[in-house]
């Protein structure tokens, strides 16, 4: 009978251990995936973290992203409160200004293209591996090149 009593209280007790008992909840530091950080979900603090974070001890500091406002992006109202008469050098203006709006599309429409593009290279090679250059990759890398020190300057 001692026998039966030492197995039951054995596998009780393993039962507890394994998180089926009172002590569920807790862990030991250091012995396998137990792992708990004591800060993980602290509250008061944010995703941008505090000035006490490794980074800002370094000189680091996060940036204000700052956007154009709608009043400057209305190329119209722009025009307007440059309280210009010429009609003809209005509209040269506003053609420059737009011109970087259909940079901006065509920009946003290149970047599908340039996923769908990569996906077609990735299953042509997968089953035809050779030495064909399916897009002019190294190409259209100097053209942005290009673009890149165009606008830059």
């Amino acid at each position: 009978m001692d026998k039966l009593k030492t197995l039951i209280k054995k596998a009780l007790e393993e039962e507890s251990v394994t998180g089926a008992g009172p002590s569920a909840g807790t862990f030991t530091p250091g012995t396998g995936a137990q792992y708990a950080t004591p800060n993980a979900f602290k509250k008061g603090t944010n995703s941008k973290g505090t000035k006490n974070i490794y980074y800002y001890k370094l000189g680091f500091k996060p940036v204000k992203q700052t956007k154009l406002s709608e009043a400057q992006l209305d190329t119209d109202a722009y025009i307007d409160s440059l309280n210009i008469e010429d009609e003809g050098l209005k509209a040269h203006i506003k053609s420059r200004l737009e011109g970087f709006d259909t940079i901006e599309k065509k920009l946003n429409e290149l970047v599908p293209l340039l996923q769908k593009a990569k996906q077609r290279t990735l299953d042509y090679y997968k089953n035809k591996p050779n030495y064909s250059v399916v897009y002019g990759t190294d190409l259209a890398n100097d053209y942005l090149t290009d673009l890149i020190d165009l606008f830059k300057n």
